[in-house]
């Protein structure tokens, strides 16, 4: 039951947010803008594995997404957005504000960014390099 209302309960943060942007006197096409791009991570949510799609995320700040990167190059892509709360920088809130904007799910990349990182096997033979 409990589980049911956090994501009722972090729209409504979000929904209080940008009022809250709203009175500060910014733009309405910004303000547009932003409640567009919320509409259409609610419905197209953003796969967190793929770290050049997460670091455009309205609640990704440059030390979170340097702490993503990292936590996947040691441990790997994420299996859950739940485990976004093991990095530095995702406390429960920002996990719960982000948990209708991004999904958890396998993602292969570039493969020259896999290699830069390390997953790949080199084999050598007489030949030369296979």
């Amino acid at each position: 039951m409990l589980m049911a209302l956090v994501p009722l309960r972090a729209a409504a943060q979000v929904e209080d947010a940008i009022e809250q942007w709203l009175q500060e006197d910014v733009a309405e096409e910004q303000a547009a803008a932003a409640v567009d791009m919320m509409t259409h991570l609610n419905y197209e949510p953003v796969n967190i594995n793929d770290t050049a799609a997460a670091r455009d995320l309205p609640l990704m700040t440059p030390f979170r997404y340097r702490a993503l990167c990292n936590y996947i190059t040691l441990y790997g892509q994420l299996l859950s957005t739940k485990e976004l709360v093991l990095i530095p920088g995702f406390d429960s809130v920002t996990v719960v504000l982000m948990s209708s904007m991004v999904k958890a799910e396998p993602y292969n990349g570039d493969a020259r960014l896999r290699w830069w990182q390390g997953h790949h096997s080199v084999v050598t033979g007489i030949n030369g390099t296979v």
